[in-house]
């Protein structure tokens, strides 16, 4: 994860900030930062259709315990991002182009609203694991 040290690297070079490249180079660069660790794709997982094996469903548990470690994680750089590019805009608004900073947070909120659903998405799925291991061993007691 990058420090806001390495941010503040990026935002506050003597770039022209009223170059139409540079919003494309920021948010490549910001885009970057954020996907420097994804989290993984939800397919990779495989829930299977029940007669899991204990350790089975720990082990998919465990998978979704760190896809949403890592997908907070991600959030959280979103969040400091912002905080950052909103800093510099404020500390050096008259050297730089309103549009360009609206248009690099623009990008990193769109990321960060992606993130959110696929957060939203994958607690969702391991609730549904959750209730179906809890009837498994409700069943299994019973027996």
């Amino acid at each position: 994860m990058y420090t806001r040290t390495a941010l503040l690297a990026l935002f506050a070079n003597e770039n022209d900030w009223s170059d139409e490249n540079l919003t494309d180079q920021a948010t490549a660069w910001i885009v970057q930062c954020i996907n420097a660790t994804p989290a993984g794709n939800m397919s990779e997982i495989g829930l299977g259709q029940g007669g899991e094996e204990m350790s089975d469903s720990v082990d998919i548990n465990e998978q979704f315990v760190l896809e949403e470690d890592e997908l907070i994680k991600r959030i959280f750089t979103c969040t400091e991002t912002s905080a950052m590019v909103l800093y510099l805009f404020y500390e050096k608004g008259q050297t730089m182009d309103a549009m360009t900073v609206e248009g690099i947070l623009s990008s990193i909120h769109n990321i960060q609203q992606d993130l959110e659903t696929e957060l939203l998405h994958l607690r969702i799925e391991k609730t549904i694991l959750a209730t179906r291991n809890k009837k498994e061993f409700k069943s299994k007691k019973k027996d």
